[in-house]
């Protein structure tokens, strides 16, 4: 069984974060653009919360997936 570094960690942790910084970056940091109604701050922070939540959970998991294929592919050797 392969041992995991610290070096392994930090890839880890970094991958996450670059995938859920990029994730914000594509849907402009969860920016509603609706009409200027009295509903639309109230629609706008529910919005908001839930597509900062599903970011984190998009980027753990896609993160782990990208992270684990890499490091644990065949390589061929036997």
């Amino acid at each position: 069984m392969a041992r995991l570094g610290p070096l392994d960690y930090i890839t880890w942790i970094g991958l996450i974060g670059l995938l859920y910084y990029i994730y914000l970056l594509v849907g402009d940091f969860g920016q509603f653009w609706g009409s200027p109604a009295v509903a639309t701050g109230r629609i706008s922070s529910l919005y908001r919360l839930t597509y900062f939540l599903s970011g984190g959970v998009f980027a753990i998991f896609m993160g782990s997936l990208i992270w684990l294929s890499i490091k644990f592919r065949d390589r061929g050797g036997a």
